[in-house]
């Protein structure tokens, strides 16, 4: 990575939150109450130097400054960008990278590709990685590469950087006490029976409000996330409670549970192209234009019900439903259905059965449901509250 030696924490164990509202995702770091697993494929989290220049250009534009939750606001940090990167609020750059939620690929373009990019000894900006977020035919940070350079020029931003140095190493030590993904990589690799080949990291910024999304970089199964807004202002987490453990992992579970997921779907594909009409479970998410990925967004928020399930019953019921609310914002209307089925012949199963051998069961249900989801989602909706 860029400058990698000086900002990488290494982890053994971790866990992530999203904030119940759709548009703020926040992680909460998990508690000592499962110790620090070890695990010789460490997990990093990283502050990542060419990613922070990208989310403060960004934060600077007229859409990061105005979208109530594109980037994260509410910090000092962020007021610390804002003054600090004032005399060059007008420069060229940011109309040129002034995005909107419409064009939300090109600004996840840009500000994720920005990891692939490294100084070099005179302070010039080169691709290091062929890594495309997006795929090649989007190239947001490239494209800017010569503004950029220039924004960093004027604006000084390695001095800024370097002085905030210590500022991320807080934040990251926060993690190396707290976070686990030993328990969860052990329960997605017993029940799929797969063995990811990629190690995990996740890059953060300060600055990430809503977006996120996971990329396989650097050989690495990277998640590109936020950080949980008490982070800012405690330097323990000693006193979370276990609501927000178990709500805290959802935002990397439900990415990286995809590693696992996706490749058992696709084993399935004479089945699922047999048994699962997505038109029919889809309600403008924005999933429909690929193959599998509805059923896969299913599925691995439904998996995350069952780790819950296990592992902390007595507040799995809130924290499901809670998470399927936000599910079903998000277009995916019959989310709290599925995943109460796939809960349900999960705790049916044989002993030895695993989640992936409930596939062909969630599937012939999908089937046999289909036409009836418009009244089943009502019922399962009346019944719950």
């Amino acid at each position: 990575m860029c400058n990698d030696n000086r900002n990488q924490i290494t982890l053994n164990i971790y866990r992530i939150k999203k904030h119940m509202n759709y548009h703020l995702l926040f992680f909460f770091l998990i508690l000592g109450k499962f110790g620090l697993a070890k695990n010789n494929d460490q997990s990093v989290v990283q502050f990542n130097e060419t990613y922070e220049l990208a989310n403060i250009i960004l934060a600077l534009t007229d859409y990061g400054k105005m979208d109530k939750s594109e980037v994260n606001k509410q910090t000092l940090y962020y007021q610390q960008v804002q003054e600090y990167f004032y005399s060059v609020s007008k420069h060229p750059l940011l109309e040129k990278v002034n995005y909107s939620r419409e064009k939300w690929d090109k600004l996840l373009s840009f500000r994720t590709d920005a990891v692939a990019f490294c100084f070099d000894n005179n302070g010039k900006l080169y691709r290091k990685y062929k890594f495309y977020s997006m795929g090649k035919e989007i190239n947001e940070f490239e494209d800017n590469l010569d503004l950029i350079q220039d924004f960093v020029i004027k604006s000084n931003f390695r001095a800024f950087f370097d002085q905030k140095k210590s500022y991320f190493d807080s934040i990251a030590n926060l993690y190396q006490e707290s976070l686990m993904i030993n328990e969860i990589e052990v329960f997605l690799n017993k029940e799929f029976g797969i063995k990811t080949k990629s190690k995990h990291r996740i890059i953060v910024s300060p600055l990430v409000g809503r977006m996120h999304c996971q990329r396989l970089f650097n050989k690495a199964s990277t998640s590109f996330i936020n950080i949980p807004d008490y982070l800012f202002n405690f330097s323990s987490v000693k006193d979370v409670n276990e609501k927000d453990i178990a709500s805290g992992i959802h935002m990397f579970f439900t990415e990286v549970d995809h590693d696992y997921v996706n490749p058992t779907t696709n084993k399935f594909k004479k089945e699922y192209q047999q048994y699962f009409d997505q038109k029919k479970w889809d309600k403008e998410s924005g999933y429909g234009e690929w193959e599998m990925a509805v059923f896969n967004e299913y599925m691995t928020w439904a998996v995350y019900d069952l780790f819950i399930t296990k592992n902390f019953p007595n507040v799995a019921s809130s924290e499901i439903k809670e998470w399927h609310d936000v599910n079903i914002s998000r277009g995916f209307f019959a989310s709290k259905l599925f995943g109460e089925k796939l809960l349900e012949l999960y705790l049916k199963k044989g002993e030895e059965e695993t989640i992936r051998d409930l596939y062909i069961k969630i599937l012939l249900w999908c089937k046999e449901v289909e036409n009836d989801l418009d009244n089943l989602t009502k019922n399962n909706a009346h019944n719950t509250q």
